[in-house]
């Protein structure tokens, strides 16, 4: 081999040498060689992030969102503990009158119950020692009426001429309230004239809660009286029996010792709610409904 043939060998070599290592070689593998350690450490946190962004952060922005609500049910907490004897010393001044909400409930009906009406009024009449009972006349229910007081001032101004104008308008108007209804009953009784106030006694004291709105009495010659009464009875529009029995179980719940109860605790309220009244009491054929009675009781 000649010279020249030898000079072309290597340069042919160091061609195909050079071509081989390009080849092997990559940005990547080159950077890797030059800087081993920050392509290293790199890699781990890029590793590190990931984890970060798929398992650590969202286990622990759960768990601020639990301390966040215990923080805030140990506030709840905190605040009822504070609140605990002032809320306890209001169910034992409650307690007393669970009692007289199941005497009201029982004395107020939450329907008229004709039938039970007129046996309640006989009996009063036997046991006044009345004649007769010739007739009753019941009315339709009505809300009762309730004046909204008026807001009381201190030491007023110079009034105004607005204030002079205000001041000849009337009173404050009256607005029905849902929580009571009144129906009328007017009765005729026969009987001597000690019968009848006692009878009227009696109906001031019966089992329903009722007001005598008027009485007027003629006694003839023979000395028996006849009397019409007109009394004002009441009905709930609220379920005073379940308001009992709520705080009654709010009392028992709380620790405190159970009321003192009337023996029907309000069952017959109760079993009054569950019956639906006869048609005949919802009124609709008249304002009043007249019942003759038989004289004899």
């Amino acid at each position: 081999m000649n010279a020249y043939d030898r000079r072309e060998y290597e340069r042919l070599r160091a061609q195909l040498g050079g071509v081989q290592k390009d080849a092997k070689s990559s940005p990547l593998r080159d950077l890797f060689r030059k800087h081993p350690v920050a392509v290293c450490s790199t890699g781990i946190a890029a590793l590190g992030l990931l984890g970060w962004v798929t398992l650590i952060g969202p286990q622990l922005e759960a768990t601020s969102v639990a301390r966040d609500e215990l923080s805030f049910t140990q506030t709840q907490n905190a605040t009822m503990a504070a609140h605990a004897p002032a809320l306890q010393a209001q169910l034992t001044s409650v307690a007393p009158r669970i009692a007289e909400l199941y005497e009201l409930s029982a004395r107020v009906p939450n329907m008229i119950d004709q039938p039970e009406l007129i046996r309640q009024l006989h009996t009063i009449a036997k046991d006044s020692g009345v004649t007769s009972l010739q007739s009753i006349e019941v009315g339709l229910p009505q809300p009762v009426a309730n004046v909204v007081p008026e807001e009381q001032s201190q030491e007023l101004p110079m009034p105004s001429v607005e204030d002079a104008e205000q001041a000849g308008q009337p009173e404050a108007p009256q607005v029905e309230t849902a929580a009571i209804a009144q129906y009328n009953v007017t009765m005729r009784v026969n009987g001597s004239p000690d019968s009848v106030n006692k009878f009227v006694t009696n109906l001031r004291t019966g089992p329903r809660l009722s007001v005598v709105t008027r009485t007027s009495v003629d006694i003839g010659q023979d000395g028996v009286a006849t009397s019409s009464v007109s009394a004002t009875f009441y009905l709930q529009q609220v379920d005073v029996s379940g308001l009992a029995s709520q705080l009654q179980d709010l009392l028992i719940a709380s620790g405190l010792e159970k009321p003192d109860l009337p023996a029907d605790q309000g069952s017959d309220s109760e079993e009054g709610a569950d019956t639906e009244p006869p048609a005949a009491e919802q009124g609709n054929e008249g304002d009043a409904v007249d019942l003759p009675l038989p004289d004899g009781l």
